[in-house]
């Protein structure tokens, strides 16, 4: 029955879905893979949080309704967990409130608003809340982003703890690194940051807390409704990023004092579980995020020294 869900699947869609089944089908049973191919074609919620920098819950809430928006507040702990996901010990780091628009056409009227426009609020998908609540952030914290561009994850660092603590944000890529340059402004962010690789980041440097949201294929956010889906995921992409992967995961051991989370926007075990097995020894969380229609497809592993 399974396998006959996945044909109609392909059926109904001209795309090349067998790519993607044959680099998951050695890692997961059909369920699981019938669970993250539904998941890729569903369309999301529009999602967001508030910048504390700027603003709070209650008024983003307040002008959300005064300009006839329908939206939700959902808790991101509850969510995981009606979801089935292991949580364990980490259970109360989850407890973070963030906000989904109820219709998703209303997003073209979502960023007229002034608490778009002013940086009060910042779209953001809510598996890319989880490497940052992880990092257990303190005030005191020295904390480097290896991979930081287009800037979420520096952002949301900086929105949880009102601008304190030390964060160097890294990105080689220039166009990126602009655009990470433009979102830190728009949110009143106080982030140091260098354009170059990470890779070129000196060991003698030490950070309490690293983290890097590597760079990825990219097949926990597929859009499997886009019929050209062959040409940006492909072998070539995915051994480019492992080799990255693994050159990356290496030079943050290197930097790390304390913590270190690992995270990539892929479901693919060679980009995740293969990459820091070699550190199995100082893995304290783990944990798999399979797309659908609240969460894109994601791992994040949390690391302490």
């Amino acid at each position: 029955m399974l396998c006959f869900h996945i044909k109609e699947l392909e059926r109904g869609h001209s795309i090349n879905i067998e790519f993607l089944k044959d680099k998951l089908k050695d890692f997961y049973d059909d369920k699981t893979l019938v669970k993250i191919i539904d998941g890729l074609l569903v369309d999301k919620f529009v999602s967001f949080r508030t910048n504390f920098i700027n603003s709070t819950d209650e008024y983003v809430a307040c002008e959300l309704e005064k300009n006839n928006l329908k939206f939700k507040k959902l808790n991101l702990k509850d969510e995981l967990q009606k979801r089935g996901y292991d949580l364990r010990e980490y259970i109360d780091f989850f407890d973070f409130q963030f906000f989904i628009l109820e219709n998703r056409n209303d997003y073209n009227k979502l960023i007229l608003l002034d608490i778009y426009k002013n940086g009060f609020i910042y779209l953001q998908n809510p598996s890319t809340f989880i490497p940052v609540i992880l990092m257990d952030l303190k005030d005191s914290d020295n904390i480097l982003d290896m991979c930081a561009a287009p800037g979420g994850k520096s952002l949301f660092i900086k929105s949880l703890k009102k601008n304190k603590t030390n964060l160097t944000s890294v990105d080689f890529n220039k166009l990126r690194y602009e655009k990470m340059l433009y979102n830190f402004k728009m949110q009143n962010a106080n982030i140091y940051t260098i354009n170059k690789s990470a890779l070129d980041l000196d060991d003698n440097l030490k950070f309490d807390k690293v983290l890097l949201d590597a760079p990825c294929s990219g097949s926990g956010i597929l859009d499997l409704n886009n019929n050209d889906i062959h040409k940006y995921f492909n072998d070539i992409l995915i051994n480019k990023s492992i080799d990255r992967q693994k050159k990356l995961f290496r030079k943050a051991t290197k930097l790390t004092k304390n913590v270190l989370v690992y995270s990539t926007c892929s479901i693919l075990n060679t980009e995740n579980e293969e990459i820091v097995k070699s550190f199995k020894n100082k893995q304290v969380f783990n944990l798999k995020i399979y797309p659908d229609n609240l969460f894109e497809g994601f791992f994040v592993s949390k690391f302490i020294f």
